[in-house]
């Protein structure tokens, strides 16, 4: 006898198998998303203070254009002003004259009241007002500390669900 179909039997089987697999596939997309939301936010929070921890470290090894003057003392290239404010004296592109780097101040300040880290660029050669630049927000805590001796700077950025990136950057 040739049979050219499938039983009524193979048939409700195979929908059956089907079912199983929609049922997992379903609920295997639905842990997926649930923990993409959950984790999205914190995700982008590391990226963003990762990016904060790259420009302090672009703002050490980039070194500054202050001609030092033998007879007057010249100010550090890196001074903690306050535990929530840290200054590097380094050169930058601002948006208002990207075509022409120079020296400039760029102090990193954290305010605690609106949990946020930004950046205030100064230009020491250009009468040009300071730029402030908003970096990161949700920061529940920001340490600085600073090794003279050793020219060894560790900063530590705390946000608010707890996450923790930290960074130990030394400078010639």
């Amino acid at each position: 006898m040739n049979r050219r179909g499938m039983t009524i039997l193979e048939l409700l089987l195979a929908l059956a198998l089907l079912g199983v697999l929609c049922s997992l596939l379903t609920s295997w997309l639905v842990t997926v998303s649930r923990l993409s939301a959950e984790q999205g936010p914190r995700i982008e929070w590391r990226m963003a203070a990762a990016r904060v921890l790259d420009g302090i470290a672009d703002d050490l090894a980039s070194g500054d254009f202050e001609i030092a003057d033998r007879r007057s003392k010249t100010p550090p290239r890196v001074e903690v002003l306050e535990p929530s404010r840290l200054r590097i004296r380094t050169r930058s592109i601002t948006t208002q004259s990207p075509e022409n780097p120079g020296p400039a101040t760029h102090e990193f300040r954290f305010d605690r009241i609106a949990e946020t880290v930004s950046v205030t660029i100064s230009s020491t050669s250009r009468s040009t007002s300071p730029e402030v630049r908003h970096l990161l927000s949700s920061v529940a805590d920001w340490r600085v500390e600073l090794d003279e001796e050793q020219r060894e700077l560790s900063v530590t950025i705390v946000s608010r669900q707890g996450d923790t990136s930290a960074r130990r950057f030394s400078w010639p």
